[in-house]
């Protein structure tokens, strides 16, 4: 079943840029039209890249838990590091990063993880908020009580309680189509999560955003 649906997820782009190379021969064209047909086949073939990091990225998340190294990380340095990542990537999102507790200590902030597979996970969480606001915005809080809690708000169109339900699933879309993604995000965010013994919790309504809070361990506290 799992080949079967990356075939699909990547048959299909691949079907559309070969039919706009296709037409673009097909007869002589404007200099503008050409330029139109080759900028929507990029877009697909752009489209199939993502989808493959995405696989890529999954497959890592997939190897033996003992196998993948962990160590001590500042989660609020890593957070901070991917939103100026995405914000180079996406100039119009915004992305405010705070925490809850008024004083905290260098060790509350610790955590062992991989660094590459959580920054993945923060990313997605990040980019999933922002796409999914009018204000392309993710309000992102770090509380330290008990051990690290991680919420990641927007002001969006939250979300049915299908798409709750089924959102972590492999190549699951959600109900609004408005936004382009190729349902490998949120099923990441998940294997990386469960590969560090953390939790997340979805909290949204419809119409009144979506909170995503994700629990991890700290270092001190194993």
């Amino acid at each position: 079943m799992f080949a079967s649906n990356v075939s699909h997820e990547l048959r299909t782009p691949l079907a559309s840029i070969m039919c706009e190379l296709g037409l673009a021969l097909q007869k002589e064209r404007t200099p503008e039209d050409y330029q139109h047909r080759i900028a929507r086949a990029l877009n697909d073939a752009s489209g199939m890249s993502d989808t493959i990091i995405g696989l890529l990225n999954l497959a890592r998340a997939e190897y033996d838990a003992s196998q993948i190294k962990m160590e001590p990380i500042r989660v609020d340095e890593l957070l901070m590091d991917m939103a100026e990542e995405l914000l180079r990537a996406k100039p119009d999102y915004h992305i405010n990063v705070s925490f809850a507790d008024e004083h905290v200590s260098d060790t509350a902030v610790i955590v062992m993880a991989n660094r590459y597979l959580l920054s993945l996970a923060f990313r997605n969480l990040m980019e999933n908020n922002c796409k999914y606001s009018p204000d392309r915005t993710s309000y992102v809080v770090i509380q330290t009580r008990g051990g690290v809690s991680i919420t990641f708000a927007d002001n969006g169109i939250g979300m049915s309680a299908i798409d709750q339900r089924e959102i972590f699933r492999m190549f699951y879309r959600g109900s609004n189509q408005a936004e382009k993604g190729h349902g490998i995000g949120m099923a990441l965010v998940q294997r990386v999560l469960s590969v560090h013994h953390a939790t997340i919790d979805i909290v949204s309504k419809e119409g009144h955003g979506t909170k995503f809070i994700v629990r991890l361990a700290t270092n001190h506290s194993e």
